[in-house]
């Protein structure tokens, strides 16, 4: 894959531009941080030269730059938000991997849980209905008396024989 070497420098250049900007630096000012004349910067700017070594470290050392950014349009414009996005990949790795034992643990929660389900029989079915039921219960007053009413009954039926036997 070839590269024009004067798309890379003015493309670079409009980067460099769009970094003075964001500083609210002036040409003279980026210049003079340089220390090069206005026009050898309007040159990088304009992307018939690229700034020298010496300079690319000043953008990176003292304005925080990613030479990733600068020169290529890779990446953020801070190297510091690139070395938070390592961690943050750091962080959802670790994520990942907390998932995927967990998702391993849940499978085995699943497993033990088919296995008591088939023991219990018709009884863990029984339970469940009693916890709709209640539900139920909860959300409808009448359904709630109707229940209590036939539960009150059978209580009475129970316990009448029980006091003639006395």
């Amino acid at each position: 894959m070839k590269t024009d070497k004067r798309e890379l420098r003015r493309a670079a250049g409009l980067r460099l531009g769009e970094l003075r900007k964001g500083l609210n630096y002036s040409h003279a000012e980026m210049a003079g941080r340089f220390g090069i004349s206005t026009n050898g910067y309007r040159k990088n700017e304009t992307g018939e030269a690229l700034p020298g070594l010496h300079n690319l470290h000043r953008l990176a050392e003292e304005m925080d730059v990613s030479m990733d950014w600068l020169l290529f349009g890779k990446g953020p414009q801070k190297y510091s938000r690139k070395m938070d996005q390592n961690a943050l990949q750091a962080e959802l790795e670790s994520v990942r991997s907390s998932l995927a034992e967990t998702k391993s643990t849940l499978a085995d929660k699943e497993a033990q849980l088919s296995q008591m389900y088939a023991q219990s029989g018709p009884f863990l079915d029984l339970k469940q209905d009693v916890q709709g039921m209640l539900a139920d219960m909860k959300n409808n007053t009448i359904l709630h008396h109707e229940i209590m009413l036939q539960y009150l009954r059978f209580k009475q039926e129970k316990t009448a024989p029980e006091d003639e036997a006395k």
